[in-house]
């Protein structure tokens, strides 16, 4: 496996593991062109074994993420959130999906 700021030619991989596992949905994220801009970017980032896309991680600006209402509500979430101990503090314009 290896991982990889993502390529042009990766976008149909990306979509093709995505939509067979129901992630993207096109109201809202994982469109062709969603995907075009974040690459433009160099915010996409791809997992791959064999030549097959595994796994995906987009990364943008706040600007950019927060006109979706549920990137802000998910970091409203975080103060309350624990990982092995620790809590999530200090995230307030910050998010990180990822796919795999």
């Amino acid at each position: 496996m290896i991982i990889k700021a993502a390529l042009e030619s990766d976008i149909d991989g990306i979509l093709r593991f995505a939509g067979s596992k129901s992630l993207l949905q096109p109201v809202h994220c994982g469109t062709f062109l969603w995907i075009c801009y974040l690459l433009a970017q160099n915010g996409v980032f791809v997992a791959a074994d064999e030549g097959a896309i595994v796994g995906y991680a987009f990364a943008g600006s706040w600007d950019y993420f927060s006109q979706w209402p549920i990137f802000p509500f998910m970091v409203l979430c975080f103060p309350q959130l624990v990982f092995q101990g620790v809590a999530i503090r200090g995230c307030l314009k910050s998010f990180m999906y990822h796919q795999s």
